[in-house]
């Protein structure tokens, strides 16, 4: 008999919908618990759930995960939902990864103060206005330098259920002719004096920087100053990618040592797209080139990665993009077999139908001619894989 807590992503519950509703694979999305409409059928919290910028059905086939905290209003959720021509997208499980009230991720970025607001009473907080985005301003908020409308500012922030709250703000330069942009597109166009990237007019200097050969129909990664009085966009770095040679992986976290000159080595742990293929280990090099995207998750062990890069040897990767996750505890208990032969890494095994890594360290002695029973407490990566960290089977 299969026990499952907390279900993986291929295994979720799928919802009663009638045969003719063609119901689409599992999707995954986060954002904040923005409202919750009560079901009419019971008038429970379950019905209508506005999260981030979506409207999700949340019914009684729903599986709500609340170790970390409640579902309410406030809270960050990561969700997998499916959906139906008739129904629209139906919440199939959803995981609370921080309750409502605490500490968000931190943010940091750079651009133009373009409004300040100040507070309508003593109770209440400064709103400025950064670039797009709207960020509260507390006695605690940390003002380095003088800043004023116009100018170029650098923002530490932290995430407080829907709102953006300053740590500190410095200011970086005052009333600046331009400020830095960064984006990625397809070379349209290449002139002389001018290309055409994405859909922008991107001018070229005798400074600018062309890293790669290009051409039209690549695509490219342009750092620019986008001028104050008329947007127009002047190149500092272009880098053509080459597609054939860039790959995207997805890796579970097993270690990140120092390097020389403040780069640091990755050591982690790659699974190719087939069930039951064995994990490679792998090495990434990151250094200061390396965008690290730690909104949603810290860089460290056990961490789910995706990994944007350049091959540079065996099993060797120069990392361009890495954006990190936070797994998603599973427990999972039932039937117990061996799934494949044991490696120095560690083995499969099929728990209660469900295929589940156990590295070697974790993984204790099982008779492979027969089932057992056992427990798994483990965590669902972003590729559906269960990580086995703890193992207990049925004497």
């Amino acid at each position: 008999m299969l026990a499952l807590f907390v279900a993986a992503a291929g295994t979720l519950p799928v919802s009663a919908f009638t045969p003719e509703d063609a119901q689409t694979p599992a999707q995954r999305f986060e954002g904040y618990l923005k409202a919750q409409g009560p079901d009419p059928s019971t008038g429970s919290g379950r019905g209508k759930w506005l999260i981030g910028d979506f409207g999700v059905l949340v019914d009684q086939e729903t599986v709500i995960n609340q170790k970390r905290g409640p579902a309410t209003v406030g809270a960050w959720l990561i969700v997998w939902v499916s959906s139906t021509a008739r129904a629209g997208l139906h919440a199939d499980l959803i995981y609370v990864d921080r309750p409502a009230g605490q500490t968000g991720p931190t943010v940091q970025f750079t651009d133009r103060l373009n409004k300040k607001i100040d507070p309508p009473n003593a109770e209440s907080n400064a709103v400025w206005v950064i670039g797009q985005t709207m960020v509260l301003i507390t006695p605690a908020t940390v003002v380095i330098g003088d800043p004023q409308v116009d100018d170029l500012v650098w923002v530490m922030a932290e995430q407080k259920g829907t709102d953006l709250w300053a740590i500190s703000v410095e200011e970086v330069d005052r009333t600046v002719d331009a400020v830095p942009v960064e984006f990625e597109g397809v070379i349209e166009q290449i002139g002389v004096t001018t290309w055409q990237i994405a859909g922008w007019q991107v001018l070229i200097e005798d400074d600018t920087e062309i890293i790669g050969d290009a051409a039209v129909g690549k695509s490219a990664e342009v750092k620019a100053l986008q001028a104050k009085a008329d947007s127009t966009l002047t190149g500092r770095t272009i880098r053509v990618l080459d597609q054939g040679d860039e790959l995207t992986l997805g890796a579970m976290v097993a270690s990140i040592l120092p390097a020389e000159a403040g780069a640091t080595v990755w050591d982690v742990w790659i699974f190719a797209e087939e069930p039951g293929a064995y994990p490679t280990p792998t090495t990434l090099y990151v250094n200061g080139n390396t965008l690290v995207d730690e909104s949603r998750a810290v860089a460290k062990a056990g961490q789910w990665a995706e990994v944007r890069g350049l091959s540079v040897g065996q099993d060797e990767y120069k990392a361009d993009m890495i954006r990190l996750e936070e797994p998603v505890p599973v427990t999972i208990a039932g039937d117990a077999e061996l799934a494949s032969a044991a490696t120095a890494q560690g083995m499969w095994w099929r728990i209660g139908g469900q295929l589940v890594w156990v590295p070697r360290q974790v993984a204790p002695t099982i008779d492979p001619e027969r089932k057992e029973g056992a427990a798994v407490q483990g965590v669902l990566l972003g590729n559906g894989v269960v990580w086995a960290r703890q193992l207990q089977v049925s004497k």
